[in-house]
């Protein structure tokens, strides 16, 4: 019985086994060695910006059948299984909020260990946009509308009490009457 440790090298090993019979060479045996089955993704964690369409390659060196899985909707992968080294692109949907969030990507393969990559994801900068400066109201009962673009809370007064403000707060977007 011929016993070899796990190859933990990405190369087939080779050795030579020698019988001996009355000290001279009777025969000699080659003896290779696969590779071990192995999973490697480059990175444990991705820094990535909160806008759209936000792409990533990410790189799998492997030997063996692997799958690939994220824990957030936001977080998906064009490829979620595989063979052998690939490359696979992660794309990650616009953060429109105003923190910053994380997702996981998950590898795993057979008789190797997974591997995580901890993806997080920059919050989108503050914005409170009013579609206007001024607003003419006629004499006679009127309504006039603006627009607010905002991934904040908001509120809304007015300096005087014939001025009636249908929604005073909120925290997207909206129009806004005022009577």
């Amino acid at each position: 019985i011929l016993t070899a440790t796990a190859n933990p090298s990405f190369d087939v090993r080779e050795a030579t086994v020698n019988v001996f019979v009355n000290g001279k060479l009777a025969k000699t045996i080659a003896v290779s060695q696969d590779l071990s089955p192995y999973l490697y993704v480059f990175s444990d964690s991705l820094s990535i910006h909160a806008t759209d369409k936000n792409i990533s390659l990410l790189e799998i060196i492997s030997n063996t059948d692997w799958n690939v899985s994220s824990n957030q909707p936001w977080l998906t992968v064009d490829k979620t299984s595989g063979s052998n080294s690939a490359t696979i692109l992660m794309t990650a949907l616009a953060n429109n909020t105003t923190s910053s969030r994380i997702g996981t990507l998950t590898f795993t393969g057979n008789e190797v260990s997974s591997q995580a990559i901890i993806i997080e994801q920059a919050a989108s900068p503050k914005i409170l946009l009013v579609s206007t400066n001024t607003l003419n109201i006629t004499a006679i009962d009127s309504t006039v509308a603006f627009g607010i673009t905002s991934n904040i809370n908001w509120n809304i007064s007015s300096d005087q009490p014939w001025l009636i403000v249908d929604n005073a707060s909120g925290s997207n977007d909206t129009t806004i009457k005022i009577t």
